[in-house]
């Protein structure tokens, strides 16, 4: 009888001891900031949740809330009774017959947590019994809840039934493409160089008329003024003889200067392009005259 008690008790320890587990906290980490890692865990009834300084003074003390930062009201709160620095290690059990739920803790040293807004605090979720199948293992933070779904995309607009009766010109279901390709086309073509090109060639040309029209307009004015001078020349030198008729030959252009020539002489204007024949007789007839003025005296 005794050794069945034995056996029985034998494997009742085994039971809690292979069911018990340590669930890691560590206090501070390797960079010295104020932290509980992980901040959130879980455990089971009869686990155990050892907290194991790494850096700075901290300690640990049960609460009410993640934010208020103050020794929770149940009079078995669990507390580390302390401030300590690494290396320390504290145990807290996790009662056989906790009731599932949340419980907090946070470290009381001054300036770790701020009533209100919270610090340096954890949260410690108790599960009523073995995690399910695949869920995440004692001591690691809960997988985080899965991002929502996108929105399905709005169904597109329904399309006209091909029962309906056909246009009298039927568009091909490929027509806007082509359509909107066309008009694309032109866009290009209008930027292109070689239209470019295309459209100055009449500007060039209505240029190239007007430089020739220009020019042909300023020779033939050039040679009008000429030839206008030239006649002016012609008809501005000429020569006087006294006494003669044709002293008016000259459409009226007579010159009445008698300078160097005596009174009762008269002065007539004779054309240059008289031939050399007429030239020789006005100027035997200014002789003669002169011969016989010197033969009265």
């Amino acid at each position: 009888m005794n050794k069945i008690f034995a056996v029985y008790l034998f494997l009742l320890g085994l039971i809690i001891y292979v069911h018990a587990a340590d669930v890691m906290v560590n206090v501070g980490n390797g960079k010295g900031e104020n932290v509980f890692e992980p901040a959130k865990i879980l455990a089971l009834p009869g686990d155990n949740v050892v907290f194991n300084w790494v850096s700075g003074k901290h300690s640990v003390i049960e609460t009410d809330s993640l934010t208020a930062c103050a020794k929770s009201a149940k009079p078995d709160a669990a507390s580390s009774e302390g401030a300590f620095t690494a290396p320390k290690t504290w145990i807290f059990p996790v009662p056989k017959d906790a009731v599932p739920g949340k419980t907090w803790f946070y470290c009381g040293v001054p300036g770790h947590c701020t009533p209100g807004t919270g610090g340096m605090a954890g949260t410690l979720l108790i599960s009523g019994g073995a995690p399910p199948a695949g869920g995440p293992p004692a001591g690691a933070a809960p997988a985080p809840a899965p991002a929502p779904a996108p929105a399905p995309a709005p169904a597109p607009a329904p399309t006209v039934s091909p029962t309906a009766a056909p246009p009298a010109n039927p568009i091909p279901n490929n027509a806007p493409t082509a359509t909107s390709s066309s008009k694309a086309a032109p866009s290009n073509e209008a930027n292109s160089p070689s239209n470019n090109n295309t459209n100055n060639t009449p500007v060039m040309v209505g240029a190239i008329i007007g430089s020739l029209i220009g020019g042909s307009l300023l020779t033939i004015g050039s040679f009008l003024l000429y030839k206008k001078f030239k006649k002016y020349n012609k008809n501005k030198n000429v020569i006087l003889v006294p006494g003669d008729d044709r002293n008016n030959l000259n459409s009226g252009n007579v010159h009445n200067n008698t300078e160097g020539y005596n009174h009762g002489q008269e002065a007539i204007t004779i054309s240059e392009n008289n031939d050399n024949n007429n030239l020789k007789d006005y100027i035997t007839q200014i002789v003669r005259q002169e011969m016989m003025q010197n033969q009265r005296k």
